[in-house]
Parts: C-alpha cells; structure tokens; sequence
C-alpha cells in the first residue's frame, strides 16, 4: 500500500522539512506585524502541498550550500600533510597550548 506523499516526502528530506516547517510557523508569527496577510489555505504547513514542497526544496539548497561552504572551510584549516595509518601509531597527540608552553621554557 502506497504511503501519503506527505509521508514520503518528509521521509526523503527530513531536515530540509523540519526546516521548512520552522520557517513556516516563524513567518506566520511575525507576518502579521509586517502587514501580511497570509492566504487561508497556506496558514497551516502542509509539507504536500506546492508551497510546502517549494519551501522544503529551497530550505534543503540552502542547507547543502552552507554545508559545502563548511566543508571548504574545515579542508581549508586541515593540515597539509595527511598520514597513512601504519605512519600513526608512533604520533603523540599533545596539545598546541602544551607544545608552545614546552617551547617557551627553553628560551
């Protein structure tokens, strides 16, 4: 038996939804200030209908876009050398604070 399309949908982008549907009731708290009004049939989140599945596609871009800048970010910062891992088993791991206070003493 097929399963509702909300369900499916949902089930397929979970964060992007849970994202969407946050948006959905923050806009809808503070619209009212701004001097909207929101059409009747989008004041309640349905994640099946065009409007909740065009807010769960941009909130799923939004968040693979800012993940990917994270990612960069992260490759960025790590070292340039990587090691294989028979070459880690004689590393010891000691912190930075550690090794520039070991260095200062033996100024």
């Amino acid at each position: 038996m097929k399963q509702n399309v909300s369900e499916d949908i949902e089930k397929a982008y979970p964060e992007a939804y849970r994202l969407a549907r946050k948006f959905h009731d923050a806009y809808e708290a503070v619209a009212p200030q701004f001097g909207y009004t929101t059409r009747p049939e989008t004041i309640i989140f349905d994640p099946a209908s065009p409007n909740g599945r065009t807010m769960a596609h941009v909130c799923f871009h939004i968040v693979q876009d800012e993940l990917e800048k994270e990612r960069e970010r992260i490759r960025e910062n790590l070292p340039k050398h990587t090691y294989h891992a028979s070459e880690c088993s004689n590393i010891l791991v000691v912190p930075l604070a550690q090794i520039n206070e070991l260095l200062s003493s033996n100024e």
